[in-house]
């Protein structure tokens, strides 16, 4: 679904651009329902690259960035954090949340 996020990779994969980083647990039907929504995501929203933390390999990542529940998804905008999502969403509200924050606002593919 997305490049699989570590501490060394972080940092440069937000640097540039619109991104989004999950926050998930492999065995979390929550966090299976929010994955499911981004690999919908990745076929409206292409040019959004999706990156991954599983919090039960790289639990350092989800405390330095105040991750306080799962699932969590985090958009970040060359850097810098413009939202963040927590708990189960359907892939519309995930488009739609993502389009609204974007610079300048983009109309979803599903209206």
């Amino acid at each position: 679904m997305g490049l699989r996020l570590t501490k060394n990779l972080y940092d440069g994969f937000i640097a540039e651009g619109t991104v989004l980083v999950s926050f998930t647990r492999g065995d979390d039907r929550d966090c299976k329902a929010v994955d499911h929504a981004l690999t919908e995501l990745t076929r409206r929203l292409p040019d959004v690259p999706i990156g991954v933390v599983n919090v039960d390999v790289d639990r350092d990542l989800a405390v330095q960035h105040r991750i306080r529940s799962l699932p969590s998804v985090v958009l970040y905008i060359d850097g810098q954090q413009k939202g963040l999502l927590a708990g189960r969403v359907s892939s519309d509200r995930l488009e739609h949340w993502v389009c609204e924050r974007l610079d300048p606002p983009r109309l979803p593919t599903t209206l």
